[in-house]
């Protein structure tokens, strides 16, 4: 459960009604209650029970709306794929919701839950994948039946096997006529080349996958000592227990055959040089990307409040009001920083016109060079006030919620991070912001990826600046 302690609360609730715009800079008369009383949130623990074999099942009740949300989440996947089968994960699980089972084929599946309004999502990420059943209160213990018989007994086939794996590569397609989308995975890429994140989906990895390798992946995965679930909304703890361990209880949870060591890898040192991918397209990508911290380091709270100021906060940032609005250089210009258990990294992104590319990785190194045009006393108050404002709405719904703290629990954070968060942003001073800032967004410690047309990289490379001057042809699989 969520408290929040807020004097006059009832401003918030006018300003989200009315559709006010609590960020701009011309914040109106309501701003003053948002900005001189001390917002503080308690939130509970989130609460778990164990089915029988140890599977831990974490909830939120809440009976304001009938329906319920359950997650059955699965510890492993795309770390685990083989380089030459890059993407079985993602065609397993898409596999699963799309054809079904034997009792429940492909067209019968959709007009079950097309009837009852409920659904059965699948998702997957670098260390985890997802199954979400939503589902009316009234309908849920038949809809949960469902859910675990397509889980447990797919109907894995050719037809459905091969339309999956057609959408998967048009995806790729699409990536390869996107300059952004190149630019960023040639900087995963370089960034983690030699680790297992450096390994990408491709129009060969996809099309070696076959129906064995489903039912192989279907073994693998499917083991519950990977298992864990999470479930909110309208629900009786003790009926969901007693359905669960119907489910669940009685299979073998004993040994866990997963562990994350590969993720454990660290980033190592990068060069500072320029990847160029040649797109003849109009405009350019560029992206600045540098090494960060991991979730759970005390500075992160100081990257929230940097990366606000420099590129975070959209029109209002430093990088758009220098290289967009000032000079009217950029379509998009943004900055973000994105963070795991053990690692993290800082992007800086502007896409712009093939003749400013050069003109653009200047003023970006400039900008680097130079925070205290930008982090001072009244930078860092706005950031700070922004960043409190905004957390009040991480807890807008229970299935929200009780997703965001299994993922801090899941990232290895203490159980108060949620309710020490403001605290902990207040905390950081001018000193800390700068301290960090120097220890990280020196521009040395950055490199480059760059796609865009033959005339940019012409333009790179006659590029006479002391830092970024080696340009590399680089090549992103297709």
């Amino acid at each position: 459960m969520v408290k929040v302690i807020y004097k006059p609360l009832i401003y918030y609730l006018l300003f989200y009604l009315l559709n006010f715009d609590i960020y701009s800079s011309d914040k109106g008369a309501w701003s003053k209650y948002l900005e001189e009383d001390s917002l503080k949130i308690q939130i509970e623990p989130i609460q778990y029970f164990t089915l029988k074999n140890g599977i831990k099942v974490y909830y939120i009740e809440n009976h304001m709306l009938p329906q319920i949300n359950l997650s059955l989440i699965i510890d492993g996947g795309f770390i685990e794929e083989q380089s030459e089968k890059k993407g079985l994960t993602q065609l397993w699980g898409k596999n699963i919701v799309y054809s079904g089972s034997p009792e429940f084929p492909r067209d019968k599946l959709a007009e079950y839950l097309e009837m009852r309004a409920s659904s059965i999502v699948f998702s997957a990420n670098m260390e985890r994948v997802q199954f979400n059943l939503d589902s009316l209160s009234s309908n849920f213990e038949e809809d949960l039946n469902v859910f675990f018989n397509i889980i447990f007994n797919p109907g894995f086939n050719e037809e459905d096997l091969n339309l999956n794996k057609k959408i998967a590569l048009e995806e790729i397609k699409k990536r390869r006529e996107r300059s952004d989308s190149m630019a960023y995975l040639a900087a995963q890429l370089y960034e983690w080349q030699g680790d297992v994140r450096s390994q990408i989906m491709t129009s060969g990895s996809i099309s070696a996958i076959g129906v064995e390798d489903m039912a192989r992946w279907q073994k693998h995965m499917l083991n519950p000592s990977r298992f864990s679930l999470l479930i909110s909304g309208d629900f009786s703890k003790e009926k969901v227990k007693l359905w669960l361990n119907n489910y669940l209880g009685a299979k073998n949870a004993e040994i866990k055959d997963y562990n994350d060591r590969l993720l454990k890898n660290q980033q190592p040192s990068r060069e500072a040089v320029i990847l160029f991918q040649k797109k003849e397209i109009p405009q350019t990508t560029i992206i600045f990307r540098a090494d960060g911290i991991p979730h759970s380091s005390a500075d992160y709270y100081a990257f929230k409040i940097i990366d606000h100021v420099l590129g975070g906060d959209s029109f209002n940032s430093y990088l758009t009001r220098e290289i967009r609005t000032k000079r009217g250089w950029a379509y998009s210009s943004y900055s973000f920083y994105s963070a795991d258990r053990y690692t993290g990294n800082i992007s800086l992104f502007v896409q712009t016109a093939k003749e400013n590319s050069v003109d653009v990785i200047d003023i970006m190194e400039d900008i680097l060079d130079h925070p205290e045009r930008f982090l001072n006393e009244t930078a860092l108050r706005d950031a700070k006030s922004v960043i409190k404002n905004r957390f009040v709405f991480s807890f807008e719904t229970p299935e929200k919620l009780a997703s965001l703290q299994l993922a801090l629990i899941q990232d290895g954070l203490d159980e108060n991070y949620l309710s020490t968060f403001i605290q902990n942003i207040e905390k950081c001073d001018l000193d800390t912001i700068y301290r960090v800032y120097k220890k990280y967004y020196q521009k040395e410690k950055f490199f480059i990826s760059v796609s865009g047309p033959a005339e940019s990289l012409q333009n790179l490379q006659k590029r006479k600046n002391i830092f970024h001057q080696k340009v590399i042809d680089f090549k992103v699989p297709e």
